[in-house]
């Protein structure tokens, strides 16, 4: 063991950098507990509430968007809306941030602000991909879709290639699209 020691001269140095470094880890701490709190309350998640159903419930935190359109219009929140879930741009698969924004004649920082605090997602790919993997539940869980290849479904859907749809696939509903479809549809691994 070695003892360290610090001259009279500079403990006070000492103390300051000690109480630095104690101030930004608490700092750090604070900002990644209010992240992770925040950003828990509005991450993307997949419920399955009956492995035979060919319906899913996506939970979007306190998103205040709906397709249904109420008497108030929000504007740019209802045309995204409208984009999304009856023009189905999501399956464009070079879909970006700059041609949305282009789409809605809106600034990219107004559309970020939009998806984050009035739709409640994390950041534009989670929103893009709540979308997308959305149908692509619905269409690996349907009956009629059963012989359909993954590939076709990841495509259709607006991913241009497997590896990704499949790495977006585990990440946020927690298993393959091929594990997903056998249990969704009652097979030999569901």
């Amino acid at each position: 063991l070695q003892r360290i020691v610090i001259p009279a001269s500079e403990i006070e140095n000492y103390f300051v950098h000690m109480a630095l470094i104690g101030t930004h880890t608490l700092v750090v701490f604070v900002v990644l507990v209010r992240t992770l709190s925040r950003d828990g309350a509005h991450l993307l998640q997949l419920r399955v509430d009956d492995p035979g159903a060919t319906t899913t419930t996506w939970d979007r935190g306190n998103a205040r968007a709906s397709s249904e359109g109420g008497a108030e219009s929000k504007g740019p929140v209802d045309t995204l809306v409208r984009l999304l879930e009856v023009d189905h741009i999501y399956r464009r698969p070079k879909l970006s941030i700059r041609s949305l924004a282009d789409e809605l004649a809106l600034p990219e920082y107004r559309l970020r602000k939009l998806i984050h605090e009035e739709l409640g997602f994390r950041n534009f790919n989670t929103f893009l991909h709540h979308y997308r993997l959305r149908e692509a539940c619905g269409m690996l869980s349907d009956p009629s879709q059963a012989r359909t290849p993954i590939l076709t479904i990841a495509l259709t859907v607006g991913y241009q290639s497997i590896n990704t749809f499949n790495r977006a696939f585990r990440e946020i509903v927690g298993e393959t699209p091929s594990t997903f479809r056998a249990r969704s549809l009652g097979g030999p691994d569901g």
